[in-house]
């Protein structure tokens, strides 16, 4: 027996323990109670009640015990973009049957087009026999008018053809004559090739007023009439005005500003004078510029 209790779940010992010590209590009260009052010999209602009440709590505890040992599910979250409402449910539901609908109307199309191009194809296959039939008949007229068209198509190509061999034959003589002017060319010197054609020789460009500005006319738009007939070379703006009779020390370039120029232009200044150009002078400036002095000295040693 005390191997049977050891080997005995603890909870149902202690519950059989609990029932035993409570019978035990209810049969020394029931003692105590026919001693004191003989009438207690009759049928105890509260003794039926504490046995009911005594099961009652014991199939309670049971039933918590099977609910205890059930499986528990783990929650799992749900992002709220993922999570579908019974209204958003009901709208998939009625778009998943409108689009089994349409592909049933589909299949429905589908079957009609099939028997109208079986039937088609039937009446074709019926028309054919029925013109192969009468075509016997009809094949000595169309053999006739092939040979007359093919005798039309003959003439034409005969035409084409003639055309062809004389485009070819004066692509070949231009050819020839173009080979021709080029070994002529160049026997030419530059005088005789000037006289030949003097109008590729013509320089357009005239001559700039005094201290004017030089536009250059660009590479765009030259095709155009409106930039060939422009005249590039006339003076605008402050050029109109004719700088020679101006004092000579304002025959310079931006007189009066920051950025005004010391000489007019490179033509008045005589440049091969040694005496008079800055560079032969011996002043303390010229000195320092580089190459003035005859050279470098050799550097000092490195320092350590």
């Amino acid at each position: 027996e005390e191997e049977e209790e050891e080997e005995e779940d603890p909870d149902e010992r202690r519950e059989r323990l609990r029932r035993q010590a409570l019978k035990r209590q209810a049969q020394q009260q029931q003692q105590q109670s026919l001693e004191s009052n003989p009438l207690d010999l009759l049928p105890d209602v509260e003794d039926d009640n504490a046995e009911e009440e005594e099961e009652s709590e014991y199939e309670t505890d049971s039933d918590y015990d099977e609910f205890a040992n059930r499986p528990t599910i783990q929650p799992v979250f749900v992002r709220k973009e993922d999570r579908e409402t019974i209204a958003e449910r009901d709208k998939r539901l009625a778009e998943e049957e409108e689009l089994e609908k349409l592909r049933l109307l589909q299949l429905e199309s589908k079957k009609a087009d099939s028997v109208k191009l079986l039937k088609e194809q039937i009446e074709r296959d019926e028309l054919e026999a029925k013109n192969a039939e009468e075509g016997l008949n009809d094949e000595r007229v169309m053999s006739d008018e092939e040979d007359e068209d093919e005798a039309a198509e003959y003439e034409l190509w005969k035409v084409r053809e003639l055309a062809r061999l004389k485009r070819d034959k004066d692509e070949a003589e231009q050819i020839l004559k173009d080979k021709e002017e080029i070994e002529r060319r160049r026997t030419m010197t530059d005088e005789q090739i000037k006289l030949e054609d003097p109008d590729k020789f013509v320089k357009d460009q005239k001559k700039l007023g005094f201290m004017q500005k030089y536009y250059h006319k660009g590479a765009f738009y030259t095709d155009d009439d409106t930039v060939q007939r422009r005249d590039y070379s006339a003076p605008t703006g402050e050029d109109k005005f004719d700088k020679s009779i101006l004092p000579k020390i304002m025959q310079v370039k931006n007189f009066g500003r920051s950025g005004r120029t010391k000489y007019t232009h490179l033509t008045d200044q005589d440049t091969s004078n040694p005496k008079e150009s800055s560079w032969s002078s011996s002043d303390s400036y010229t000195q320092k510029m580089g190459g003035m002095h005859g050279g470098f000295d050799r550097p000092a040693a490195k320092r350590r």
